[in-house]
């Protein structure tokens, strides 16, 4: 990883991070663009605009998500809704389990592992 620049609120897209890395010698970067949905439902035509905002700004690939707070608010009609708009969905939960991170596995960060161990 070389660099994360995180923007809020493009366009109304929650939240959009623009990554920088190296494989084999050689730089590449790549777009987040990430919806939060841990309190509202997508809304009707939401990541089918969204999906075309973002891919006028930037250039380089686009990876679309929206992270729920957990498995409730996605139902077969989210998934279908994602599904056939590109969009990968997760939760939280996922992320944790993604990150590896554990009691026995901490950051040595005390607010982020104060996040993702107690929340």
């Amino acid at each position: 990883m070389l660099e994360v620049k995180t923007i809020r609120q493009i366009g109304l897209i929650d939240l959009v991070s623009k990554i920088s890395f190296r494989i084999n010698d050689e730089t590449k970067s790549c777009i987040l663009s990430i919806e939060n949905k841990w309190y509202s439902d997508i809304r009707p035509y939401q990541l089918e605009k969204f999906f075309e905002l973002i891919r006028k700004i930037y250039t380089d690939e686009v990876i679309d998500l929206v992270l729920f707070c957990d498995y409730e608010k996605i139902s077969e009609s989210v998934i279908l809704h994602c599904h056939n708009n590109k969009y990968k969905y997760l939760t939280v939960n996922d992320l944790k389990e993604f990150s590896g991170i554990t009691f026995d596995n901490r950051t040595n960060n005390d607010l982020f592992d104060e996040y993702w161990l107690n929340f």
